[in-house]
């Protein structure tokens, strides 16, 4: 049966197991750190709880200019964090965990602009001494202020622990020779001898790859080795492509993202390695993303927000066994939301005026326990994919947790279904903890074939993958009056002979067609052909909604809402929101819960609440840093989306279907930019992408300057601010999409 589901985290708010990462302390404990932003604070959060599932404890506090990327615990409980962006040090904090009275910090590792704001990436505490190893990647930043290199070969420090000082104690610096690479990760074994590192690396020659080396403590390198699996491991706190660690013994194990987990030898980097089975009854819903040893026990962490961890028993090296067998899932505190379409086994079409049953539960999980919650008042509503023509759809309750919902009888075409227990659909704000998202291709009974509207907009990225019939098809909705409206039509199954279909544009406040005409069209694949609907007309339309449909008896037509604004600014006067160091409009892919960051099903709904906004508060000009929203201007891929992988592939194979074309839609960025020209909002940018700063006194272009007269490196304007010469958090290659004038959005 077609299944939807949506896990809830009961942890605290600023955890995520997903996203967290894995770390194992010398205490005995396992390690999870994340951190969680609303747009106007950053919280850091560390869970400590034992491979037994005991002992849980969280610490968090509010994050500054640094962010923690590690953490690492020695066997007297004292606490180290790396601590990267506008850090580079290690922070110490007692056995307490106060995370605001801090023992000591070491900082040293540099980072920057020329490198990265990532170091130091990793600290591990030491077995035998409790020191805290930190990976100072790119070398050794300058004292004071580590910024500006003091020495740029890679490096791991040794840092004291309480009673040692909190300072570098030892600086072992790894010799790669004369490769070129580019430091990664690494592991830790003390032994008599001193410091072991097992360093995972990228060689940055032509065709090079990922490596872990095996250096002594003088920093030489012991042995070197790569394979499929080693050069697929991904670190960071985004990985989704295996992890590896290193046991008190000297063996490394390393896992692959699907599960493939191999030990390797101690002392020859050369010797094959051993593939060992994970054994029981374990979850495998979801990629290994992290390992770690844990004396006899290995952890292996997923990327999935269920299970935090999962703990398995390793055999002796020293014996034949290749077993691992499982011996628990640490859980998380979440709740599982399920809906599930009783009579589809898989996704396909629902037909209008029929009643579609479902069954909606919610069941709490508190280490592992099972609890059924009472059903919450849930509503549904369909609008079309981009649009905002929602309409609630009437949902009956015929049983515990049984369901009907009610098609509307004169629904046809591509929807957004939603579900939720809230009393509107969601526009913007925090979302509901519980909420379904499905596309639904919805047909009229006995319907064979259709006719799929698409309009099309110009500025296009990501469609190189397609057919060069299908470029532009975004599903454009807002328009100026006096611009042109360009549309595609695709008639399915393909004619045989050229057919003829009617084509209008409905004024939806009316009830009124405004403008019609008959297309012929052609025996070709879909789409056949495009139209225009000319500014002659457009110009005419007085502010707003319609919709572009067509008449095709015994088809469904999946018609395409337009809204018309006037294209004049609300004021003579100007008004100017002025976005700076932070973002204005909406425009950066991923969660919803803030103003601007949206995901494919949002996207729509959160660019219609900023348009709304910015009508309500009579702006007439909106500057803000094109060169950070560029990347935003790609169409969303529908083959990586959860809410498009099920429909697009039936949609390509049935003849019938609605044309796919119809799941693109603009990302918000474009989106609001059409929005902004249908109020009469001036767009403007600034050609910068990341720190927005006026030049300082010693900044001067010396190619430009004349005796007497000093020049400012600020060259070149964008209409309301200047720009200063390229810079890492500048590039010369940014360009305006928009320009200084009235956005179009194509």
């Amino acid at each position: 049966m077609f299944t939807l589901q949506q896990v809830v985290s009961r942890e605290d708010q600023a955890f995520l197991c997903s996203a967290a990462r894995l770390d194992v302390g010398q205490d005995g404990r396992v390690y999870l750190l994340d951190s969680r932003s609303n747009s106007k604070v950053t919280i850091n959060y560390v869970l400590g709880v034992g491979p037994d599932a005991a002992g849980r404890r969280g610490v968090a506090w509010v994050q500054g200019g640094e962010a923690p990327v590690s953490v690492a615990v020695n066997s007297r409980h004292y606490m180290a964090r790396a601590e990267a962006h506008f850090g580079g040090e290690v922070t110490v904090i007692g056995p307490d965990l106060d995370p605001d009275d801090p023992v000591g910090v070491w900082a040293g590792a540099w980072y920057g602009d020329d490198t990265g704001y990532d170091a130091p990436f990793r600290v591990i505490a030491g077995a035998a001494t409790g020191r805290f190893y930190a990976l100072a990647q790119y070398g050794l930043g300058r004292p004071g202020d580590p910024r500006f290199p003091r020495d740029p070969v890679p490096a791991i420090v040794a840092v004291g622990s309480p009673p040692e000082q909190v300072a570098a104690l030892a600086t072992y610096k790894l010799q790669f020779g004369a490769a070129t690479v580019q430091v990664r990760d690494f592991r830790l074994r003390e032994t008599a001898a001193g410091p072991e590192f097992y360093v995972l690396y990228k060689d940055l020659a032509p065709g090079g790859t990922k490596h872990i080396a095996r250096f002594d403590q003088t920093g030489a390198e012991v042995w070197d080795r790569t394979d499929d699996v080693i050069a697929a491991i991904e670190p960071g706190p985004d990985n989704k492509a295996g992890g590896f660690d290193v046991a008190a013994s000297g063996h490394l194990y390393v896992i692959g993202a699907k599960g493939a987990l191999y030990r390797y030898p101690t002392d020859n980097g050369a010797a094959a390695r051993t593939q060992l089975q994970l054994t029981g009854a374990f979850p495998t819903d979801a990629p290994y993303k992290d390992l770690r040893v844990l004396g006899s026990q290995l952890i292996l962490q997923r990327q999935q927000d269920r299970e935090m961890f999962g703990v398995f028993t390793l055999p002796d090296p020293a014996t034949a066994g290749t077993a691992v067998p499982f011996v628990r899932s640490v859980w998380s505190q979440y709740e599982l939301v399920q809906a599930v379409f009783t009579d589809q086994p898989q996704d396909q079409h629902m037909v209008a005026g029929s009643s579609v049953p479902v069954t909606l539960t919610v069941d709490r999980f508190d280490g592992g326990v099972q609890q059924r919650l009472p059903a919450p008042g849930w509503r549904a509503w369909l609008r079309t994919v981009g649009a905002q023509d929602h309409r609630e759809v009437a949902v009956t309750q015929t049983a515990d947790s049984q369901y009907t919902l009610a098609i509307p009888a004169d629904a046809a075409g591509m929807y957004q279904l939603t579900l939720a227990p809230t009393r509107g659909p969601w526009r913007i704000g925090e979302t509901p903890d519980y909420r379904f998202r499905r596309i639904v291709e919805i047909r009229p009974a006995d319907a064979t074939g259709s006719v799929s509207l698409s309009t099309v907009s110009n500025a296009v990225f990501g469609f190189d993958a397609l057919p060069s019939r299908y470029r532009g098809q975004q599903n454009r909705t807002r328009y100026a009056a006096g611009e042109p409206i360009t549309f595609t039509v695709s008639m399915r199954p393909a004619p045989t002979a050229p057919a003829t279909v009617t084509l209008r544009l409905d004024d939806l406040a009316t009830g009124t067609t405004v403008a019609r005409s008959v297309l012929s069209v052609p025996a070709a694949p879909p789409p056949q052909t495009s139209m225009t609907v000319p500014t002659s007309v457009t110009s005419l339309l007085r502010p707003g909604k319609y919709l572009l449909t067509a008449e095709a008896p015994g088809k469904t037509v999946a018609a395409q809402p337009i809204e018309i604004g006037s294209g004049m600014p609300v004021s003579g006067y100007r008004r100017v929101w002025f976005g700076d160091y932070g973002e204005v409009y909406p425009g950066l892919y991923g969660g919803t819960n803030s103003t601007f960051a949206v995901d494919y099903g949002d996207a729509a709904d959160v660019a219609a609440a900023h348009l709304e906004r910015v009508r309500r508060q009579g702006w007439t000009i909106e500057v803000d840093r094109l060169a950070r929203q560029s990347g935003n201007m790609d169409v969303f891929e529908l083959n990586l989306l959860p809410e498009t992988t099920p429909i697009q592939a039936r949609l390509d194979g049935d003849p019938n279907a609605v044309d796919s074309m119809k799941l693109w839609r603009q990302t918000p960025l474009l989106d609001v930019v059409g929005g902004l020209g249908a109020l009469g909002v001036q767009q403007r940018g600034l050609l910068l992408a990341n720190d927005t700063i006026l030049p300082a006194p010693e900044q001067k272009d010396v190619r430009r300057r004349t005796p007497g007269r000093p020049t400012s490196r600020a060259t070149r304007s964008t209409g309301t601010r200047t720009c200063s010469a390229p810079t890492p958090c500048c590039p010369a290659t940014a360009r305006s999409a928009a320009g200084t004038g009235r956005p179009t959005g194509g």
